[in-house]
């Protein structure tokens, strides 16, 4: 998936994100492999929290947005 891998956003040339770890590399393809297989649809995702600022730790979720195509309806969902 596209969304999560290195790049520069186009319009404030800012990185979506940066891998500072062995440890946020791994999280980064954990969240890319669960977005990828449980929203094909996804247009894009947003890796946050600790994963993101290179600070997880074995018990450290990851904290996901994942966007989708509008189909008028909005959703919160929580996966353990």
């Amino acid at each position: 998936m596209t969304a999560m891998s290195p790049q520069r956003h186009p319009d404030a040339g800012m990185a979506v994100h940066r891998l500072g770890s062995d440890q946020t590399a791994a999280d980064v393809r954990a969240a890319s492999r669960l977005v990828s297989a449980r929203y094909p649809e996804t247009i894009g995702a947003v890796l946050g929290g600790s994963a993101a600022r290179g600070q997880s730790t074995p018990s450290s979720d990851l904290d996901i947005t994942v966007l989708l195509p509008d189909h008028g309806m909005r959703r919160r969902e929580v996966l353990r």
